[in-house]
């Protein structure tokens, strides 16, 4: 049961961060940031993955 509980949080989580992503295009990893707002049209491979991840979490 908590292995459950634990992948829904972790898909609610993966969808917070696609949201995140889509209104500042930036994603912060550890101390980093990696900003997308220059990168034209490449933003929606990250999203993509965030969105393909929080499905999968679901899913479990």
């Amino acid at each position: 049961m908590l292995d459950k509980i634990a992948s829904f949080l972790t898909g609610i989580m993966c969808f917070l961060y696609l949201i995140n992503f889509t209104v500042h295009k930036h994603v912060k990893i550890g101390e980093k940031y990696i900003k997308f707002d220059d990168a034209g049209i490449l933003w929606i491979l990250p999203a993509i993955v965030f969105l393909i991840a929080g499905i999968c979490f679901f899913y479990l």
